[in-house]
């Protein structure tokens, strides 16, 4: 029982500090940190589907530096594209063997071969992708899943704020035209 009442109160917590702030930027930093805090060892990513790029902006990483990461994932590939599509999590014991996977070789020389992706979405619709890239045969426990999904939930009523608030601005001439450089309003 006092397990379960300090899972609760890390949740908690974490969910405080996101829900802290209404900028999606910032909101970004603290999941990525967040999530990259639950272990020593792993890597974290957020990708924002960017229609002007043509595919999954890297929005915000954490955790275990993985040099040279593709800034735009082209639409239609990759594990992003696939959590995308689904719009639900997915989590690969062993992703470099997934031929969906982009960066099968970078995160695998870090032995980061665990994969845990969950989709970032508002209203039925994905807007990008939390992923989670873990040390080889330790997959996130129930408890860590819950935490990820927890912050993601965060990500999601951010993105929702900053997307309704801009939609608003267009609507009453604030600013006239969408912001060019928010993934919604690319293109």
């Amino acid at each position: 029982m006092a397990n379960d009442l300090g899972s609760v109160r890390r949740i908690a917590q974490l969910a405080r500090s996101v829900s802290s702030t209404l900028d999606l930027d910032t909101v970004l930093k603290r999941v990525t940190a967040a999530v990259a805090a639950l272990r020593p060892d792993i890597a974290c990513s957020v990708r924002l589907i960017d229609e002007r790029a043509g595919g999954y902006r890297l929005a915000g990483v954490g955790g275990v530096p993985i040099p040279e990461r593709t800034p735009v994932i082209p639409h239609g590939r990759g594990l992003t594209h696939a959590i995308v599509a689904m719009a639900c999590p997915l989590l690969l014991e062993h992703y470099p063997d997934d031929p969906r996977s982009l960066q099968r070789l970078r995160t695998a020389r870090r032995h980061l071969t665990v994969y845990y992706g969950t989709p970032i979405g508002i209203d039925g619709e994905v807007l990008g992708v939390l992923s989670v890239h873990l040390p080889a045969g330790q997959p996130p426990s129930t408890e860590e899943q819950t935490l990820i999904d927890t912050l993601r939930s965060g990500c999601r009523v951010r993105a929702a704020s900053a997307l309704s608030g801009d939609l608003r601005d267009c609507r009453l001439g604030g600013r006239g035209s969408p912001p060019h450089d928010h993934p919604r309003f690319s293109g």
